[in-house]
């Protein structure tokens, strides 16, 4: 599976409503009601997470992946050291971050591809990513 900045993971793209991920990928293993703004489907063997947001009409906002074998630019980001993953992402063209420190991980957030990185132990865990925006306008793939 790859990752496409704006558009989603490989066959599932932003805007999907929830039938249509359960088309494509089958029943979650587990959905989650989170607070008043949306839903998360888990799916434990693609180690995937997705974001139903009820503000967005309750089609896919967010993607969060944790599998190793996921690219990003044709490059496994998840087990780099936050040194690499930093190096990766100036050579290709993301400078700007922003990191959040908590008490045992951090996150990275590059808000030019609206991309959060989650490191732990000096180890990316996670790769969070959304549709781009323009003006706080969503801009929802074709």
């Amino acid at each position: 599976m790859n990752i496409e900045i704006g558009k989603g993971l490989s066959n599932i793209i932003f805007g999907m409503t929830e039938n249509e991920v359960i088309a494509t990928l089958g029943k979650p293993d587990r959905i989650i009601t989170c607070r008043e703004d949306g839903k998360e489907f888990l799916y434990n063997s693609l180690k995937l997470k997705l974001f139903f947001g009820f503000e967005e009409g309750n089609r896919l906002y967010s993607i969060e992946v944790f599998k190793k074998e996921v690219t990003f630019l044709s490059t496994e980001v998840i087990g780099m050291s936050l040194e690499k993953l930093l190096s990766f992402m100036k050579d290709n063209g993301y400078e700007k971050y922003k990191i959040n420190d908590f008490e045992d991980f951090d996150t990275i957030f590059f808000d030019e591809c609206d991309t959060s990185f989650t490191v732990k132990f000096n180890e990316v865990i996670s790769f969070e990513f959304s549709p781009l925006f323009i003006n706080d306008e969503i801009i929802w793939p074709k």
